[in-house]
């Protein structure tokens, strides 16, 4: 028997990196290279690849190396962080890699040895 969700959902599959940043972003309010303060300007295309790979300590890093800039940083990081303490309430319903950018920085974190932060 033919379903006709394998064809719907084999797009998916095949989505980049840029696609699956806008989907997750789209949630927070926040578009790609648009107008508003708290929307994010990519200079780099590799910005998309580069942070679903590392997390918020890529977004960090790719900001830092001038891969993208925003008006408002203030305004982005409310909107993100907002979202992320309302999906704390609703885990079921947060994205993975959202709640990737969140996490994934402390989990690094707690492999180091305690002396890591103090050698100089």
């Amino acid at each position: 028997m033919y379903c006709d969700s394998q064809k719907v959902m084999a797009p998916m599959k095949f989505a980049t990196a840029k696609q699956v940043v806008q989907d997750l972003l789209v949630r927070l309010d926040i578009q790609i290279n648009s107008n508003r303060p708290w929307d994010i300007q990519v200079d780099n295309p590799d910005f998309f690849t580069r942070v679903l790979g590392g997390g918020s300590l890529a977004l960090g890093e790719s900001y830092m190396d001038g891969w993208w800039h925003c008006e408002a940083l203030d305004q982005l990081f409310d909107r993100i962080l907002n979202f992320i303490r309302y999906s704390k309430s609703k885990a079921h319903q947060c994205p993975k890699q959202v709640k990737g950018l969140y996490h994934r920085e402390a989990a690094l974190r707690y492999r180091q040895p305690p002396f890591f932060h103090y050698a100089g």
